[in-house]
């Protein structure tokens, strides 16, 4: 969680969490204190506050996300990754029921049909970016495609090399 104190929403329960305690375990959204900043790039405008982009993925895709995560985060500090998962199509079904996403990751091919728009395919993963300004959440997405980032997908198996 780039080391914000925070909280986690789990099963729909509240818990504090300390920073660097991995917020983004436990079945639900991981979400920091503290506001959001106009920015591209991977960097804050003056202020200091994160950048957050907001990632739904299905369940079956925790342990690699969460790795890709904090990948992400080391090479853009000022950037913090916030994970949702669900089961099946209900991260999907829930950003059609109008939550706030920035990128729609789904492991299963009709993962994001509630949701309208032309995912993009990054290996086995249907990949939907719902920013359509771009900034964090594009560059969420390439992370996953290229260098480091799709070096933890074929490490975790969901990637070819």
């Amino acid at each position: 969680m780039g080391g914000c104190a925070g909280t986690d929403r789990s099963a729909g329960n509240e818990v504090d969490v300390a920073p660097g305690a991995g917020a983004s375990r436990g079945g639900g959204t991981a979400e920091a204190d503290g506001g959001t900043a106009e920015a591209g790039g991977g960097t804050a405008e003056a202020g200091g506050a994160p950048v957050r982009v907001r990632v739904f993925a299905d369940e079956s895709l925790r342990a690699a996300l969460t790795e890709v995560e904090k990948g992400y985060e080391a090479f853009n500090p000022n950037v913090e990754v916030v994970l949702t998962y669900g089961r099946g199509g209900e991260t999907a079904r829930r950003i059609a029921d109008g939550e706030k996403a920035d990128l729609l990751i789904s492991d299963e091919p009709s993962g994001t049909a509630a949701v309208s728009g032309k995912p993009e395919r990054i290996g086995r993963l249907s990949v939907l970016d719902l920013d359509p300004a771009g900034g964090p959440a594009d560059e969420f997405a390439t992370f996953l495609r290229e260098g480091e980032g799709k070096r933890i997908l074929i490490d975790s198996g969901l990637l070819r090399p």
